[in-house]
């Protein structure tokens, strides 16, 4: 991991889990350069202080407590069977919707991680485990109706 000056500015959840202590994900600056940037950074600066303010209240804000507790997450088996293509279009909408425009940076390395096992998996296995997610997605889909 390379450190240098930071390159952007950070999105909320970034900043949120800096001033959590952890490091962003993507985001290879050293602690110091991230520290400045949100100084140096009017955008981020205001981000950074709203946070604050919302973490320093009794009252938590409705959307760090999503963002914190990952509510509206999907669960890893539903992230494999995005992965694998075998969920109903509402439901990979949904999962699109969260990784693409919500930016989740848990679930996408979930994903990532779910990539890499299917990798190392030999192709006969992923296909009967494949073709068992399917068969079961749509039996259970039939039993609903």
């Amino acid at each position: 991991m390379s450190a240098g000056p930071v390159e952007r500015c950070l999105s909320r959840a970034e900043i949120v889990r800096f001033l959590e202590g952890e490091r962003p994900p993507g985001v290879h600056a050293s602690e110091g350069d991230i520290a400045a940037h949100l100084e140096a950074c009017e955008p981020c600066r205001k981000s950074r202080d709203n946070v604050l303010h919302e973490l320093s209240g009794l009252e938590q804000s409705l959307s760090l407590l999503w963002t914190r507790e990952r509510i509206s997450c999907p669960h890893r088996d539903i992230l494999a069977a995005y992965l694998h293509a075998s969920l109903p279009g509402d439901q990979s909408d949904y999962v699109r919707f969260h990784l693409e425009i919500v930016g989740c940076d848990a679930c996408a390395a979930n994903l990532s991680d779910l990539r890499e096992a299917d990798r190392e998996e030999p192709p006969a296995i992923q296909r009967v485990r494949d073709d068992v997610l399917r068969s079961t997605t749509a039996f259970l889909g039939k039993r609903k109706k």
